[in-house]
């Protein structure tokens, strides 16, 4: 837990010393506004809410609220992390895509478990929210980018060692395998509906 809360204060206050000076929000709000002209460090073209205390829309979950104080930090302290780990050069883009990361690892936490902390999170909680998003996607080459986001998170969080146990999420083939069988089943099913089903003209996506 101390180290938890030494990696939030150290990032809580670079925002509050460096980044608040150049955007209209603070570190309590549940939702920073990136883009748009008031954006400071969070710079871009379109304004774009990034919203903490809540999920909408998650492919494969849906929405739910994430009303746990220390994982709104945990999500707050990656984005500011993040930020000075990339010479502060991140996308609007970028930061969306690691924070939804994160609240699929919120998900899959509370779901999984009794817990809500992000010191509970594990391997086989970054598993099991990897499978969700391999079992409900078509593009594969989104889901490769998506685990490839998470390990890089996962070593950001390792370096802080503020977890039970180091996560170790592999950025292999396992779930784009994965994802490919799920789609070939589905596609079997639909041949046998339709009674023109032919086994031999099922390949393996590449």
């Amino acid at each position: 837990m101390k180290r938890f809360d030494t990696f939030v204060d150290e990032q809580r206050e670079f925002f509050e010393d460096v980044l608040a000076k150049t955007c209209d929000f603070k570190w309590s709000d549940c939702v920073w506004i990136g883009g748009g002209q008031t954006s400071g460090w969070l710079i871009g073209n379109k304004k774009t809410p990034f919203r903490f205390n809540k999920a909408t829309r998650i492919k494969g979950i849906g929405s739910f609220n994430i009303d746990d104080p220390y994982f709104q930090d945990l999500m707050k302290a990656m984005f500011v992390f993040y930020y000075r780990a990339n010479n502060h050069n991140v996308s609007l883009a970028t930061h969306n895509a690691n924070l939804i990361i994160l609240k699929r690892w919120f998900y899959a936490l509370v779901s999984t478990t009794p817990h809500t902390h992000p010191i509970y999170l594990d391997t086989d909680i970054l598993k099991s929210a990897v499978r969700v998003l391999s079992e409900n996607t078509k593009n594969i080459s989104n889901l490769s980018d998506s685990v490839g986001r998470a390990c890089k998170l996962q070593k950001y969080i390792n370096q802080f060692g503020f977890c039970i146990t180091p996560l170790s999420l592999l950025n292999d083939n396992r779930y784009k395998n994965y994802s490919n069988r799920t789609k070939n089943v589905k596609k079997i099913e639909k041949l046998k509906y339709e009674e023109h089903i032919n086994d031999e003209n099922i390949d393996d996506e590449k």
